[in-house]
């Protein structure tokens, strides 16, 4: 009998070690569980500070070097290239400005006066709100040019923007900015000292915001309020041409379009392009053999008769 229960203690007591020794195993797994966990957690968030300091980085090398039409400020004001009021801009958007200078040159070989127009600012297409899409005249000229451009080049008119407009074409640029101080915007559209208006003051923000012209604006459709993002296009002077600046202005949904001066209405809009359209189609034995320089001069041709600089050769 003490034997038997000499053996059913010994049993009682390798039960409860068995026991304690899960327990302390249970303890020490979940200690290791949990330091485990916290090591992942740690290093998940370093490799987040990683990644995140990654992305910093390559998005300060992309503003220094990856593009080369993003400018250096110069001051808070005002930044290189750009007037008074405006400052650098934080992001590139250099390829969907050159296809708005594509799809504007583009819309002129339609034929569709309306399709040139849906290309300019909210205030420049309300006033001029009298254009109409077709004319006779205007229709001949382009079917000439459509004609001739396929004699010369073997093809329909198109434009391959990064080549016409590529970042290797001498004098181009393409300078983007942010409106940070509206009051500041003395000299916008930027000036063309060889427009129409004139030179000097005639040429300034007195002759190219003409405030008796305004049909159909409202003050919310100049769209320079801060934070708006705007560019500058320049073409060198080129083929006999002058250098001409467009000025830009991104309008919602993501659309770059052109600012051109208040004081062109309706006739003097058609009239302009008309002329300008004549003068590159006279010229069509003079028009060079690599049709991404013909595709460049047209659009240049387009660009004169939006900021109303005068044709030479339109008769």
């Amino acid at each position: 009998m003490r034997k038997l229960l000499l053996v059913l203690f010994a049993f009682a007591l390798a039960v409860s070690l068995g026991r304690w020794t899960r327990a302390d195993d249970e303890a020490s797994g979940k200690k290791v569980n949990q330091s485990v966990d916290n090591a992942s957690n740690k290093a998940d968030r370093a490799t987040d500070k990683i990644g995140d300091a990654a992305r910093n980085v390559s998005d300060k090398v992309k503003d220094k070097i990856g593009d080369i039409d993003v400018k250096t400020e110069k001051s808070p004001g005002q930044t290189a290239d750009l007037p008074a009021g405006i400052q650098k801009a934080t992001k590139d958007d250099s390829e969907d400005i050159r296809q708005a200078l594509e799809n504007t040159a583009e819309a002129v070989m339609t034929k569709s006066l309306h399709r040139v127009r849906n290309h300019l600012v909210d205030a420049d297409r309300n006033r001029l709100s009298t254009l109409k899409d077709k004319d006779e005249v205007f229709d001949g000229r382009i079917a000439q040019l459509q004609k001739d451009w396929k004699a010369k080049y073997g093809k329909e008119f198109s434009i391959d923007k990064k080549v016409a407009f590529g970042s290797d074409v001498k004098g181009l640029s393409i300078v983007q900015g942010e409106i940070a101080n509206p009051a500041l915007l003395s000299n916008w559209p930027v000036e063309n000292s060889k427009a129409n208006s004139g030179t000097g003051e005639s040429a300034t923000a007195a002759g190219r915001r003409d405030e008796t012209n305004k049909r159909g604006n409202k003050p919310g459709d100049r769209n320079l309020e801060k934070g708006r993002n705007v560019a500058i296009v320049t073409f060198p002077a080129e083929a006999g041409m002058p250098e001409v600046t467009a000025s830009m202005i991104h309008e919602l949904p993501d659309n770059w379009r052109f600012d051109i001066p208040d004081n062109i209405d309706s006739q003097k809009f058609y009239d302009n392009l008309l002329a300008h359209m004549t003068e590159f189609g006279n010229m069509k034995d003079q028009w060079p053999t690599d049709v991404n320089e013909a595709s460049r001069l047209i659009t240049h041709h387009v660009l004169e008769a939006l900021y109303d600089l005068p044709a030479k050769n339109a008769k």
